[in-house]
């Protein structure tokens, strides 16, 4: 009965060391990140046809009381700072590209993008289309890179 409940024990730690390890903990440091994942073709009814695959996330710390963000890619080095940009809060913000191609930022804390040029939230046709990808919540994410 005590290896039962040591299993059961153990089982449990497992499970709520999961569940912190999925959380995005970005928000302590006043941090957001977005995660994508790409489709191999574009999706249809945002859906992919094929299998997901995970893509290099981003963490933006939006600055309220300096109008910017700042960005940069875990694990690589370089920062970038927007300071074209419309901050209401961690969580609701955006910035337009330097060169006004393209708005980016975060609504009620979904990331989303658009291309300015041809006003559209993708470009299809094109080698650098966004249109396969979508933004998911870091448990999501997670799912993918590790079992996908």
């Amino acid at each position: 009965m005590k290896f039962f409940k040591k299993i059961k024990t153990l089982l449990l730690c497992v499970f709520l060391l999961l569940i912190i390890y999925a959380v995005d903990w970005g928000f302590l440091k006043g941090e957001i990140s977005n995660y994508p994942l790409s489709c191999s073709q574009d999706l249809v009814d945002y859906s992919c046809q094929e299998r997901y695959f995970t893509l290099n996330y981003f963490v933006y710390k939006p600055s309220q009381s300096k109008q910017e963000v700042v960005s940069w890619m875990p694990g690589f080095s370089g920062i970038d700072r927007y300071k074209n940009c419309i901050v209401i809060n961690r969580r609701n913000w955006e910035c337009t590209y330097d060169d006004g191609s393209g708005k980016f930022g975060f609504h009620g804390g979904s990331y989303w993008q658009v291309n300015l040029q041809d006003n559209s939230l993708c470009k299809t046709g094109s080698q650098e289309s966004f249109c396969n990808i979508i933004y998911v919540l870091r448990p999501v994410y997670l799912y993918y890179e590790w079992f996908h």
